[in-house]
């Protein structure tokens, strides 16, 4: 079978067939059930959601809200297009001793094959929001309950939604990095495959920034240079009208229920995105790397969790007149990859990054939805847009 990423959509559409199938149009195989026409774990109308998802071809992942904590429904067991539900959305430290013995008896009636999903804080919530002394003693202390009753495959989770509005333009929040270093320092200490929620729609007023195919391939390629391995979309469906989501911010899907000019860019992004699963699901994260050009301070690459570097691969130096990320990732059978992200808003110019490696080896190269076959090769040039990314496979 196919490799495929699981790409996600938060905020259900109408309990229907077609709706369903509009979804699966645009690249969106999953679907997390929140929304008027779904309501909660428990509900009928999610059973029901469960049902017209399974028709048109799309997983479904049930919500369970913290007013009412019903996760157990033997319906769920019948459908096969369940592969988690979802407990918790951005828990603070002092729910997780009672999220540890909902996930206990979560699987007193699941498989250990279905996903219990707790979806945590960004870095930039309040110690408040947190109940913990800083964002990685929160992580840790999740990781820990993680470790002790979830089965193996469960994801680590995260919603940071980078691109702010600032003055006549835009901004990509320095804490963004800084999130997602924690998040892999345990990730990779764990075996711990991550799930993040990209920032599809506009909302609010700091995140008010309407988002294009550029924008969101940014966000993406960012989050493979990072090692995760599951995206979802925020939001699919729009969320009605109150004080985070003013009338003129909508998603994929608008509130009359029709697609928005996002549908488009959000089906092209998501083909993108699945050119690259068939190799990079081969692969085991193993760190990432930032490299400013000479000269240059870049905040977003300061005060991470870890700094590591690449004396341990086959790259001897990296030459770049751009901010890089480059993820660092192997095989079962001992082969190196690299993720290399230019990391920059798309408006900026692009980039020349060169890799000359310790010797002669056959490269892989996969960039914008093509494959490139590199012989006995010990340099490598790339020019890549501000916001893009290229996956570099050694043989």
């Amino acid at each position: 079978m196919k490799k495929t990423f699981m790409i996600g959509g938060w905020l259900a559409p109408d309990n229907t067939v077609e709706a369903y199938a509009l979804a699966k149009g645009c690249g969106i195989n999953t679907m997390y059930l929140l929304g008027g026409a779904c309501k909660f774990c428990g509900d009928d109308e999610q059973v029901e959601a469960v049902r017209v998802a399974k028709a048109a071809g799309v997983n479904a992942i049930p919500l369970v809200t913290h007013r009412r904590m019903t996760f157990k429904d033997e319906r769920f067991l019948q459908f096969d297009n369940v592969p988690a539900i979802m407990l918790s959305d951005e828990p603070s430290a002092d729910r997780y001793p009672m999220l540890e013995e909902c996930v206990k008896e979560f699987y007193e009636l699941y498989p250990t094959s279905m996903r219990c999903e707790i979806n945590l804080l960004p870095n930039y919530a309040t110690l408040e929001q947190l109940k913990a002394k800083d964002y990685f003693e929160y992580v840790e202390k999740y990781v820990e309950m993680h470790e002790r009753v979830m089965p193996a495959g469960n994801v680590l989770s995260v919603d940071h939604y980078p691109i702010f509005k600032k003055d006549e333009g835009i901004i990509i929040t320095p804490l963004w990095l800084r999130c997602l270093s924690t998040l892999t320092y345990f990730s990779r200490r764990k075996n711990l495959p991550t799930h993040c929620f990209i920032q599809t729609m506009a909302f609010g007023l700091p995140n008010d920034v309407a988002q294009d195919f550029a924008l969101l391939r940014m966000q993406f390629m960012t989050y493979f240079a990072f090692g995760f391995r599951a995206f979802s979309h925020f939001c699919y469906a729009s969320p009605g009208i109150d004080a985070q989501f003013l009338a003129h911010q909508e998603a994929i899907i608008g509130r009359n229920g029709l697609p928005t000019k996002l549908y488009g860019e959000v089906k092209k992004v998501n083909e993108l995105v699945q050119t690259f699963a068939e190799s990079y699901l081969d692969y085991r994260h193993t760190g990432t790397v930032a490299i400013a050009p000479d000269g240059q301070s870049v905040e977003a690459f300061e005060k991470w969790v870890e700094y590591l570097d690449l004396t341990d691969t086959d790259i001897a130096e990296v030459t770049t007149d751009c901010p890089v990320l480059i993820g660092k990732f192997t095989n079962e059978n001992g082969e190196q990859a690299f993720f290399v992200t230019h990391y920059n808003l798309p408006n900026e110019a692009t980039g020349k990054v060169q890799i000359r490696l310790k010797a002669k080896r056959n490269a892989v190269l996969q960039k914008d939805g093509e494959t490139e076959k590199i012989s006995a090769c010990d340099c490598l040039d790339i020019s890549l847009e501000a916001g893009n990314g290229v996956f570099i496979q050694l043989k």
